[in-house]
Protein backbone atom coordinates (compact mmCIF):
# COMPACT_ATOMS: atom_id res chain seq x y z
CA UNK A 1 0.00 0.00 0.00
CA UNK A 2 1.34 3.35 -0.97
CA UNK A 3 1.08 6.32 1.31
CA UNK A 4 1.90 9.96 0.84
CA UNK A 5 5.28 10.81 2.32
CA UNK A 6 3.99 14.24 3.27
CA UNK A 7 0.70 13.54 5.05
CA UNK A 8 0.62 9.74 5.32
CA UNK A 9 -2.70 9.34 3.49
CA UNK A 10 -3.31 6.28 1.31
CA UNK A 11 -2.65 6.91 -2.39
CA UNK A 12 -4.59 5.19 -5.17
CA UNK A 13 -3.00 3.91 -8.40
CA UNK A 14 -3.47 7.20 -10.21
CA UNK A 15 -1.94 9.25 -7.47
CA UNK A 16 1.06 6.94 -7.29
CA UNK A 17 1.98 7.76 -10.86
CA UNK A 18 2.44 11.35 -9.78
CA UNK A 19 5.65 10.49 -7.97
CA UNK A 20 3.73 9.67 -4.82
CA UNK A 21 2.71 13.27 -4.20
CA UNK A 22 -0.60 13.73 -2.41
CA UNK A 23 -2.75 15.33 -5.08
CA UNK A 24 -5.71 15.45 -2.75
CA UNK A 25 -3.93 18.09 -0.75
CA UNK A 26 -4.08 20.36 -3.80
CA UNK A 27 -7.84 19.79 -4.26
CA UNK A 28 -7.41 18.02 -7.61
CA UNK A 29 -10.43 16.26 -9.09
CA UNK A 30 -9.71 13.51 -11.55
CA UNK A 31 -12.13 12.51 -14.32
CA UNK A 32 -10.56 9.87 -16.53
CA UNK A 33 -7.34 11.35 -17.85
CA UNK A 34 -8.56 14.97 -17.63
CA UNK A 35 -7.68 16.85 -14.49
CA UNK A 36 -9.48 19.99 -13.30
CA UNK A 37 -7.46 22.00 -10.87
CA UNK A 38 -9.12 24.53 -8.57
CA UNK A 39 -8.49 28.21 -9.25
CA UNK A 40 -7.55 30.73 -6.66
CA UNK A 41 -10.19 33.30 -5.78
CA UNK A 42 -9.53 36.74 -7.28
CA UNK A 43 -10.94 39.90 -5.73
CA UNK A 44 -11.70 41.88 -8.88
CA UNK A 45 -12.98 44.84 -6.91
CA UNK A 46 -9.49 45.28 -5.52
CA UNK A 47 -7.54 44.17 -8.59
CA UNK A 48 -9.10 46.83 -10.82
CA UNK A 49 -9.92 49.47 -8.28
CA UNK A 50 -8.65 52.88 -9.46
CA UNK A 51 -6.61 55.00 -7.09
CA UNK A 52 -8.59 57.25 -4.81
CA UNK A 53 -7.45 60.41 -6.61
CA UNK A 54 -7.41 58.96 -10.13
CA UNK A 55 -8.18 62.32 -11.71
CA UNK A 56 -4.75 63.56 -10.65
CA UNK A 57 -2.92 60.84 -12.58
CA UNK A 58 -0.67 61.85 -15.46
CA UNK A 59 -3.27 60.75 -18.02
CA UNK A 60 -5.48 63.56 -16.75
CA UNK A 61 -2.83 66.27 -16.60
CA UNK A 62 -5.07 68.53 -18.72
CA UNK A 63 -8.05 68.05 -16.43
CA UNK A 64 -7.78 71.65 -15.28
CA UNK A 65 -8.32 72.95 -18.83
CA UNK A 66 -11.75 74.62 -18.94
CA UNK A 67 -14.33 72.69 -20.93
CA UNK A 68 -16.32 74.44 -23.70
CA UNK A 69 -19.32 76.29 -22.36
CA UNK A 70 -22.65 74.45 -22.29
CA UNK A 71 -24.38 76.64 -24.87
CA UNK A 72 -21.52 76.55 -27.38
CA UNK A 73 -21.51 72.75 -27.49
CA UNK A 74 -25.27 72.54 -28.00
CA UNK A 75 -25.25 75.31 -30.60
CA UNK A 76 -22.57 73.50 -32.59
CA UNK A 77 -24.51 70.23 -32.43
CA UNK A 78 -27.78 71.73 -33.64
CA UNK A 79 -26.10 73.71 -36.41
CA UNK A 80 -24.54 70.46 -37.63
CA UNK A 81 -28.02 68.93 -37.71
CA UNK A 82 -29.38 71.95 -39.59
CA UNK A 83 -26.61 71.46 -42.14
CA UNK A 84 -27.70 67.85 -42.65
CA UNK A 85 -31.24 69.01 -43.35
CA UNK A 86 -29.88 71.55 -45.83
CA UNK A 87 -28.33 68.68 -47.79
CA UNK A 88 -31.85 67.36 -48.40
CA UNK A 89 -32.68 70.45 -50.45
CA UNK A 90 -32.95 70.08 -54.23
CA UNK A 91 -32.31 73.79 -54.80
CA UNK A 92 -29.60 74.29 -57.42
CA UNK A 93 -28.74 77.72 -56.08
CA UNK A 94 -28.62 77.67 -52.29
CA UNK A 95 -29.35 74.88 -49.82
CA UNK A 96 -30.86 75.92 -46.49
CA UNK A 97 -31.82 73.81 -43.50
CA UNK A 98 -33.51 74.87 -40.27
CA UNK A 99 -34.50 73.19 -37.02
CA UNK A 100 -36.49 74.51 -34.09
CA UNK A 101 -35.28 73.55 -30.64
CA UNK A 102 -36.61 73.96 -27.11
CA UNK A 103 -34.87 72.67 -23.95
CA UNK A 104 -32.32 70.92 -26.17
CA UNK A 105 -35.06 68.92 -27.91
CA UNK A 106 -35.78 69.22 -31.64
CA UNK A 107 -39.39 70.25 -32.21
CA UNK A 108 -39.45 70.64 -35.99
CA UNK A 109 -37.23 70.81 -39.04
CA UNK A 110 -37.33 71.92 -42.66
CA UNK A 111 -35.30 72.70 -45.76
CA UNK A 112 -35.93 74.88 -48.80
CA UNK A 113 -37.65 73.41 -51.81
CA UNK A 114 -40.77 73.30 -53.96
CA UNK A 115 -44.11 72.83 -52.19
CA UNK A 116 -45.32 69.25 -51.83
CA UNK A 117 -46.52 67.84 -55.15
CA UNK A 118 -44.37 70.05 -57.36
CA UNK A 119 -40.91 69.37 -58.71
CA UNK A 120 -39.74 72.75 -59.95
CA UNK A 121 -36.60 72.51 -57.79
CA UNK A 122 -35.59 69.03 -58.92
CA UNK A 123 -33.64 70.31 -61.90
CA UNK A 124 -31.90 73.60 -62.60
CA UNK A 125 -33.62 73.63 -66.01
CA UNK A 126 -36.98 74.19 -64.30
CA UNK A 127 -35.79 77.06 -62.08
CA UNK A 128 -37.13 80.40 -63.42
CA UNK A 129 -34.31 82.31 -61.78
CA UNK A 130 -31.64 80.09 -63.33
CA UNK A 131 -33.27 80.27 -66.77
CA UNK A 132 -33.29 84.07 -66.59
CA UNK A 133 -29.68 84.22 -65.42
CA UNK A 134 -30.26 85.55 -61.90
CA UNK A 135 -27.49 85.06 -59.37
CA UNK A 136 -28.02 83.69 -55.88
CA UNK A 137 -30.05 86.17 -53.88
CA UNK A 138 -31.50 87.89 -56.94
CA UNK A 139 -35.00 87.56 -58.38
CA UNK A 140 -36.30 86.00 -55.17
CA UNK A 141 -39.88 86.82 -56.17
CA UNK A 142 -39.54 84.26 -59.00
CA UNK A 143 -38.33 81.45 -56.74
CA UNK A 144 -40.94 78.67 -56.50
CA UNK A 145 -39.40 77.20 -53.34
CA UNK A 146 -40.57 77.64 -49.78
CA UNK A 147 -37.72 78.65 -47.51
CA UNK A 148 -36.23 76.25 -45.00
CA UNK A 149 -37.07 78.45 -42.01
CA UNK A 150 -40.66 78.79 -43.19
CA UNK A 151 -40.97 75.04 -43.77
CA UNK A 152 -39.75 74.31 -40.24
CA UNK A 153 -42.44 76.61 -38.84
CA UNK A 154 -45.12 75.13 -41.10
CA UNK A 155 -44.26 71.58 -40.04
CA UNK A 156 -44.58 72.56 -36.38
CA UNK A 157 -47.98 74.18 -37.04
CA UNK A 158 -49.16 71.18 -39.07
CA UNK A 159 -48.45 68.80 -36.21
CA UNK A 160 -49.70 71.11 -33.47
CA UNK A 161 -46.31 71.77 -31.91
CA UNK A 162 -45.92 75.02 -29.99
CA UNK A 163 -42.67 76.87 -30.73
CA UNK A 164 -43.21 79.92 -28.53
CA UNK A 165 -39.93 80.76 -26.78
CA UNK A 166 -37.93 78.27 -28.84
CA UNK A 167 -34.65 78.70 -30.73
CA UNK A 168 -34.24 78.33 -34.49
CA UNK A 169 -30.98 77.05 -35.95
CA UNK A 170 -30.70 78.04 -39.60
CA UNK A 171 -27.97 76.75 -41.89
CA UNK A 172 -27.77 80.01 -43.82
CA UNK A 173 -26.88 83.61 -43.20
CA UNK A 174 -29.49 85.86 -41.58
CA UNK A 175 -33.01 84.79 -42.70
CA UNK A 176 -34.80 87.02 -45.20
CA UNK A 177 -37.41 89.63 -44.26
CA UNK A 178 -40.34 87.33 -45.07
CA UNK A 179 -39.00 84.51 -42.93
CA UNK A 180 -38.04 86.97 -40.20
CA UNK A 181 -41.67 88.09 -39.93
CA UNK A 182 -42.87 84.49 -39.58
CA UNK A 183 -40.16 83.68 -37.04
CA UNK A 184 -41.06 86.68 -34.92
CA UNK A 185 -44.81 86.06 -35.06
CA UNK A 186 -44.33 82.37 -34.19
CA UNK A 187 -42.71 83.41 -30.92
CA UNK A 188 -39.14 82.29 -31.66
CA UNK A 189 -36.86 84.09 -29.21
CA UNK A 190 -33.43 83.24 -30.60
CA UNK A 191 -32.03 82.62 -34.07
CA UNK A 192 -28.65 80.99 -34.63
CA UNK A 193 -27.34 81.39 -38.17
CA UNK A 194 -24.09 81.50 -40.11
CA UNK A 195 -21.90 84.57 -40.09
CA UNK A 196 -21.70 86.25 -43.49
CA UNK A 197 -23.25 88.88 -45.70
CA UNK A 198 -27.04 88.86 -45.46
CA UNK A 199 -29.29 89.13 -48.50
CA UNK A 200 -31.83 91.18 -46.55
CA UNK A 201 -30.65 93.87 -44.15
CA UNK A 202 -34.23 94.72 -43.14
CA UNK A 203 -34.53 91.38 -41.36
CA UNK A 204 -31.87 92.37 -38.84
CA UNK A 205 -33.80 95.51 -37.95
CA UNK A 206 -37.02 93.52 -37.52
CA UNK A 207 -35.34 91.02 -35.23
CA UNK A 208 -33.78 93.80 -33.18
CA UNK A 209 -37.08 95.62 -32.68
CA UNK A 210 -38.87 92.38 -31.80
CA UNK A 211 -36.25 91.48 -29.19
CA UNK A 212 -35.17 88.30 -30.97
CA UNK A 213 -31.60 87.36 -30.09
CA UNK A 214 -29.32 86.69 -33.06
CA UNK A 215 -26.22 84.52 -32.74
CA UNK A 216 -23.85 84.39 -35.70
CA UNK A 217 -21.68 81.29 -35.88
CA UNK A 218 -18.54 80.55 -37.87
CA UNK A 219 -18.05 76.77 -38.25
Amino acid sequence: MNTCPECGSILDAHEVCHSGHCNSQRMRNTVGSIEFESREEVDFSQAFKPPTEWWKAWQFKDATTPCPTYDVRWDTLFMDIAELYAKMSKCSSRKVGAIIVSDHQILSAGFNGSPAGSNLCQNAGYCPRKRLGYKSGEGIELCPAAHGESNALVQAARHGIAVDGATMYAWCTLPCKACAGQIINAGIKKVVCLAGESYDTLAELLFEQAGVEILYMTL
